[in-house]
């Protein structure tokens, strides 16, 4: 899936994309979103617009049975501001949890989708 975002002058502003993917940490195929946002407009909504877009478009497919391929989106958050200003752990509104670092030290966080289960480990 991708989002693509304009300005008022109809220049792109924004892109997001998502794409299935297994993530080993969870040891789960998981929706990856990334986004990019110009620096024009990076203290904007368009990102958290991006994050809310996609977390809705993808846990309603799994609810609705559509695509239950993944029970939930991962983001790996590169922004020195956003890691300081979502550091508590849980990050409203899109209750995307932090999980950890990757190896690059960004943040790792993850939504789950509304009646999504983790398979017991073997």
């Amino acid at each position: 899936m991708v989002h693509v975002a304009f300005d008022s002058e109809g220049a792109v502003a924004g892109v997001s994309t998502t794409f299935l993917k297994r993530n080993e940490q969870l040891r789960l195929d998981m929706w990856h979103q990334r986004g990019f946002v110009a620096e024009a407009h990076r203290h904007s909504a368009i990102g958290m617009q991006f994050a809310i877009r996609g977390i809705d478009h993808f846990e309603d497919a799994f609810t609705s049975g559509r695509d239950t391929r993944a029970p939930g989106i991962i983001q790996e958050i590169e922004n020195d501001g956003i890691k300081r200003f979502f550091n508590r752990g849980h990050e409203p509104p899109t209750d995307m949890i932090f999980i950890g670092e990757n190896q690059r030290g960004d943040h790792v966080r993850v939504h789950w989708f509304a009646g999504a289960t983790v398979p017991a480990a073997p």
